[in-house]
């Protein structure tokens, strides 16, 4: 199904040109930026001095896979921004229409990485023990749960509860991923939650920061490469404990120091409110 292809979907048409908008770029791109990640394989196989060996040959298969999760991943991003901004109606069968998008989105590449791995078996060189089957069911089994999951925090999000950012105004229909119990005395895996308001951040859900920060903390240590990383990664860690313990004034302490590395990383993957409450923990 083309992601031009509503006919069978509930999902508002306004909706689903915005997603468009958002994510033809990342897909038009993604041919370009898969060449430069195969090139990459084969620069370093030049320089480790094993060009043409099947160290190499795995080398530019995992460039392959590795392109397609990160497509994955952008494309996800681009959804979730257009979810976690507009007043999506709730229906029962969104889950399945939004994953039914993703999957459209991802199809074309899916097509061209399989028919990659054709060529490179005729080759009749050793295949790695994953292949990319493995990879692509992986990696939709991975977005259909997040998926799930903000569906399932849009309903069952209090009507009246709103997350106030500046002039940025969501109500209900906020998208966010929560793992656990909700209402005012909501426990989950023993944590109480708590809403915290402080002059620094606005008024902001908890539960949700809470969330984002943890999706964040493991994001930030899958790219750490400097120790400054893994600093901005410890304070993002006790960032998240401050907003379950509902310790605001150590929260923000730590969202500080945590820096601009961590804002960043928090744009680039769409956690909404962990980015803004980062960005107004450093001041004007």
């Amino acid at each position: 199904m083309s992601s031009l292809d509503i006919e069978n979907l509930m999902i508002d048409p306004d909706t689903v040109a915005i997603m468009d908008k958002i994510v033809r770029p990342v897909l038009d791109s993604e041919s370009r930026d898969l060449n430069d990640k195969v090139r990459r394989a084969a620069e370093w196989a030049a320089q480790a001095g094993v060009p043409g060996s099947g160290l190499a040959f795995f080398k530019q298969i995992a460039a392959y896979f590795d392109h397609y999760r990160d497509l994955a991943k952008a494309v996800w991003a681009g959804m979730l921004r257009v979810l976690d901004e507009t007043r999506l109606h709730l229906y029962p069968e969104l889950p399945k229409d939004l994953k039914q998008q993703f999957d459209a989105y991802m199809s074309g590449p899916a097509q061209r990485m399989r028919a990659s791995m054709q060529d490179f078996q005729q080759m009749r060189r050793s295949m790695p023990n994953e292949t990319f089957d493995d990879v692509f069911e992986r990696t939709r089994e991975k977005y259909h749960i997040e998926i799930d999951l903000r569906c399932r925090r849009a309903e069952s999000e209090h009507p009246a509860a709103r997350i106030s950012i500046g002039e940025l105004n969501m109500g209900d229909s906020y998208a966010a991923g929560q793992a656990g119990a909700m209402g005012p005395n909501a426990h989950a895996h023993d944590i109480s939650f708590h809403q915290i308001n402080a002059e620094q951040l606005g008024q902001l859900d908890m539960r949700t920061l809470a969330v984002e920060l943890s999706s964040l903390r493991r994001e930030m240590k899958q790219l750490a490469t400097e120790p400054e990383h893994d600093i901005a990664v410890g304070q993002i860690a006790a960032a998240e404990t401050a907003v379950k313990k509902g310790e605001t004034s150590t929260l923000l302490g730590h969202l500080k120091s945590a820096g601009k590395w961590a804002f960043d990383v928090a744009t680039k993957i769409g956690v909404n409110v962990a980015s803004e409450a980062i960005k107004r923990s450093m001041g004007p």
